[in-house]
């Protein structure tokens, strides 16, 4: 049986046991970044470093696949995983479910200050909307 050239240098990003579906997370190159998002559309992603872990997480309200390839951490971050939303709200909403989810579990994310507001109308779902930070 041939081997999957995709497989090769794909990872399982580290989730407990009945936390959700599994994700996978491609290698933080141009090319797996244009091969695996189409552009302009919204979303949120997870910047992994070499052992797996999220060391970012962060969104884009208008070309996920331009944010990643231009993001400043490109030559830290050594894998990528996203999620593609409806819209800009829905980007941010999945940035604050990571975000808290991640720091929850005790990773230091390297954006320690909690997801902007999407607009005044929507707040993150999962805290206080007064608490803009956690201590780190």
């Amino acid at each position: 049986m041939m081997p999957d050239p995709w497989a090769r240098g794909r990872r399982l990003v580290a989730q407990p046991p009945g936390e959700g579906p599994t994700r996978f997370s491609f290698p933080f190159t141009r090319r797996y970044v244009h091969a695996s998002l189409p552009a302009g559309v919204p979303g949120s992603y997870l910047l992994l470093d070499r052992t797996g872990r999220p060391m970012y997480v962060g969104r884009s309200d208008q070309c996920l696949r331009q944010r990643l390839l231009s993001h400043p951490l490109r030559a830290r971050a050594t894998h990528f995983t996203t999620a593609i939303a409806d819209n800009p709200r829905g980007a941010f909403l999945l940035e604050c479910y990571w975000w808290h989810r991640y720091r929850r579990d005790g990773l230091e994310l390297l954006n320690k200050i909690h997801p902007v507001t999407y607009d005044l109308t929507v707040t993150c779902p999962f805290c206080d909307s007064t608490a803009a930070t956690i201590a780190a």
